[in-house]
């Protein structure tokens, strides 16, 4: 694999678009040892540290193409089916996909429902859920 970074003649470098300043330097020091022959010890928060991977990321942001996800499969989700009534209802996300391009469907398997998201029913804590519940008794 060749290098994810480049130096100036004058060795500072040019960062990778996306990059914190930070992250962009432990990565060209790095690669700068490795061209060197040196051997790196990376500090010990590091070491698992995947920079290709950081990279790709990166690049999907710059690109338009990386999406965070408002929760991750698995994670307990609260459904409230009509907002005039006092009824908040948990499940757990099954899958999440992309859905017309700029929003994410839902599976929520107990409750045969896939709403989309984002939406005024669906949230992510029961404390946001009942929240709206309340929100909407003093507006209406």
């Amino acid at each position: 694999m060749g290098r994810l970074t480049k130096r100036k003649f004058d060795g500072t470098g040019v960062s990778i678009e996306g990059a914190t300043w930070e992250a962009f330097e432990k990565l060209a020091r790095y690669e700068d040892a490795e061209e060197e022959g040196r051997w790196v010890a990376l500090p010990p928060k590091t070491q698992d540290v995947d920079f290709m991977r950081i990279f790709e990321l990166i690049t999907a942001d710059g690109e338009g193409r990386a999406i965070a996800l408002p929760c991750k499969v698995g994670s307990t989700v609260y459904w409230i089916p009509d907002l005039t009534e006092d009824t908040i209802l948990a499940d757990t996300v099954s899958a999440i996909c992309v859905y017309r391009g700029n929003c994410l469907r839902v599976m929520l398997p107990n409750l045969n429902i896939e709403p989309i998201y984002p939406n005024a029913h669906l949230f992510f804590t029961h404390e946001e859920a009942e929240s709206a519940l309340k929100g909407t008794k003093t507006d209406g």
